[in-house]
């Protein structure tokens, strides 16, 4: 409550309390100064008393009533009413005796005293109180008699206006002490709710800093011995003092045997005899990181990253020691660094892939040249054993972009046995003698629907694995199958839809496996191998899964391990090439505009293109073919441009073209794959690109100009 609010509430209660007292003071007052009328005028005595004693009854009932009654306004109107009522009596009192010379006018004077410098009340009501007082003893006089003796009458009037003027100055000075006692109380009562105040806070805060030094305790407590890192606190010379529950398992020991251990214990012996330099370092205020290892109880080494720093606590100094187990993180390092050498790798077989596919394309555009030409039978078959090893150096390039990433997924039927025997034709330099390959095929199985090279990489990893399962001499079988997968067969999971499937079974007769190797062997970076990556065959599995397949594997210690591979019967119908090639269309000509940065690649595009009656024209630099085409854009039938050319790239040169021509026909040629386009075209090649197959794709595009030119 501020202190304005609460000198009016103190001054409105000590109201409440006077006007009861001096309305019952009043009432007693009328009655005793009956007497003196007995005396003065004993002949209005009777009347006089029937006056005082109404103006007492009323008296008596304000005193009753203002205690009963809240409403502060209407207490001030009951105060006001006394006075009323008081003034009436003494006035009718006059005016019967006297008059205006009448002594009477004495009691507008006590009233007065009474009203105005007993009862505490505010100026304006003892403004109007004097007033009601003056005037109703004026008034009446002025009304109802006519004065005689100016003399006291001006006396009288005189004297009532001084004492009342005195009255409300001495009332004035009155309520000024009384509000400076009031705001005294009021300073004095603030000050003790403070201080009280500030107690219960002092109180309060001790509590609570009571009861936060017991949660910080308990959280330190918590915190320290549920900590992921092991926390060891030793005194100055290692001795350990405490350790939390993880220092406790890292090393496999109780707390209690912890105790009886100086952290330098906690260390390798080659370890050893750098802990007391370390230790000087961090009694000299250092904060010292280092990396250590730990020899567990079953010989396993634990790799630790140990943070140490001294901590003084007044005259004493404890060291604080935090052990982090990082044996996984640095495995994991281990495989990072191998994994991007294997994508540098990755990238670096891309790019011979691509250089490798133009030298190819060379080669083969040549090739295809000279056989147009009449040659002897001799020629024409050194042609054709050229023509073969192009063939297989297509299967490398497309070997090299599958390993590089950079050849889309392409799912057709093929025959695992065909991919299964040029498998293990390759890995056969990589077996030793000792180690003897069977197979046995069924070659009456359908084929299955799979991406060519993702094939080659499941056989050629199962193959390497159960290469390296053999120690000494052995032996490495292969067996293809058809067999028909029910649920509950096999241990199928429920993925796996019922039907028919082609069963490849890859055995060794190495090592084995244990039932809990077993378990984890298709898990990413598990390895049973001392160099191995654990990637080898979880990417078996997942290229299985890939193939909506299905893996399982077969182990028994000193005998071997058998991988079964389940793959799906293709539903689509395999058509066997005829031997003929594509043929062109006849009558189809028109203008082709070839860009390639190697000028052979150019010149045996243009002869074969040339032999068959198109206008061809070729440029090795983009630049200089975007400006030939704005010349002549309306007379060029059919682009055929490289991806990957110095200055421009093959991407921006088609979209600067079809913004000259939209509907310009495109055809993109590379050594990469067509996942680097990013530009639409109308037909696709991988270098190398026989003369029929060009031959094939020109005049399918050009076909509908037949007739037009």
């Amino acid at each position: 409550m501020d202190k304005d609010r609460y000198i009016k509430d103190r001054l409105d209660n000590l109201f409440d309390v006077w006007l009861g007292r001096i309305t019952a003071f009043g009432a007693v007052l009328f009655l005793v100064f009956g007497a003196l009328d007995h005396l003065v005028t004993p002949q209005n005595f009777d009347r006089f008393l029937k006056y005082r004693v109404a103006a007492s009854l009323v008296l008596f009932l304000i005193s009753f009533w203002s205690a009963a009654v809240r409403s502060r306004r209407f207490k001030y109107a009951l105060g006001i009413i006394a006075v009323m009522v008081s003034s009436l009596a003494l006035e009718a009192m006059i005016l019967d005796f006297g008059g205006h010379k009448s002594s009477y006018y004495v009691g507008f004077i006590l009233v007065g005293i009474c009203v105005i410098n007993f009862l505490p009340s505010n100026f304006l009501f003892d403004l109007i109180s004097a007033l009601i007082i003056y005037f109703g003893y004026l008034l009446p006089i002025l009304f109802f008699e006519k004065i005689t003796d100016t003399e006291h009458f001006i006396t009288h009037n005189f004297f009532l206006i001084t004492c009342l003027s005195a009255l409300l100055y001495l009332s004035y000075l009155s309520r000024n002490r009384l509000m400076e006692q009031i705001e005294s109380q009021y300073e004095s009562e603030k000050k003790k709710i403070e201080v009280e105040e500030y107690s219960s806070t002092l109180s309060s805060l001790y509590n609570d800093q009571v009861k936060e030094l017991q949660n910080a305790e308990i959280m330190l407590k918590e915190l320290f011995e549920n900590a992921i890192d092991g926390i060891i606190i030793t005194n100055s010379e290692g001795r350990i003092l405490t350790a939390n529950r993880r220092a406790c398992e890292m090393f496999g020991k109780d707390k209690r045997e912890m105790l009886l251990l100086n952290a330098a214990n906690l260390e390798d012996a080659e370890y050893r005899p750098l802990w007391k330099e370390r230790l000087n370092r961090v009694l000299a205020k250092e904060g010292v990181v280092f990396e250590t290892e730990y020899s567990n109880k079953d010989g396993t080494k634990t790799i630790l990253d140990v943070s140490a720093k001294a901590i003084r606590s007044g005259r004493t100094v404890f060291i604080q020691l935090f052990y982090r187990d990082i044996t996984e993180k640095k495995r994991l390092m281990v495989q990072l660094v191998h994994s991007q050498k294997m994508e540098s790798i990755g990238i670096l077989a891309g790019g011979v892939a691509h250089d490798f596919g133009n030298i190819l394309s060379v080669v083969q555009g040549y090739v295809d040249v000279i056989s147009m030409c009449n040659v002897s039978s001799e020629v024409a078959d050194h042609m054709r054993v050229i023509e073969s090893a192009v063939k297989k150096g297509r299967h490398v390039v497309s070997q090299l972009l599958a390993y590089a990433k950079r050849e889309n997924k392409k799912f057709v039927p093929v025959y695992v046995n065909n991919i299964i025997e040029d498998m293990l034709e390759m890995v056969s330099r990589l077996i030793p003698r000792q180690i003897e390959v069977r197979n046995s095929f069924n070659y009456n199985i359908p084929p299955v629907d799979s991406d060519e090279s993702q094939m080659e990489q499941i056989m050629m990893n199962l193959l390497v694995n159960a290469k390296d399962a053999i120690s000494d001499d052995g032996e490495i079988s292969v067996a293809t199958d058809l067999v028909e997968l029910r649920y509950g067969s096999l241990a199928i999971p429920t993925e796996v839809v019922s039907g028919s499937y082609v069963h490849i079974k890859v055995s060794d007769t190495g090592k084995g496996m244990t039932e809990g190797q077993l378990k984890d062997i298709f898990k990413p970076f598990y390895t049973t191998k001392e160099h191995g990556t654990g990637l080898g065959l979880a990417i078996v599995y997942g290229l299985v899964k890939d193939h909506h397949g299905y893996i399982t594997a077969e182990s028994v210690i000193g005998k071997g391990t058998t991988f079964n591979v389940y793959l799906p019967v293709s539903i689509s119908a395999v058509t066997a090439a005829d031997g003929s090639g594509p043929q062109p269309y006849p009558g189809v000509t028109g203008t082709v505009l070839v860009i390639d940065d190697e000028v052979n690649i150019l010149g045996s595009v243009k002869t074969v293109l040339s032999k068959h009656s198109f206008n061809v024209f070729v440029y090795d630099n983009p630049l200089a073919a975007l400006g030939f085409f704005k010349l002549n854009s309306k007379k060029i039938d059919l682009v055929i441009s490289d991806l990957v050319m110095p200055k421009m790239d093959g991407c921006t040169l088609i979209k600067n073209m079809r913004e000259i021509e939209p509907r310009l026909k495109v055809v993109a040629i590379t050594g990469y794959s067509d996942s680097v386009l990013d530009v639409d075209v109308d037909a696709f090649m991988r270098k190398p690109v026989t003369a029929e197959e060009l031959l094939a794709v020109v005049c399918r595009l050009l076909s509908d100009n037949l007739g037009q030119k």
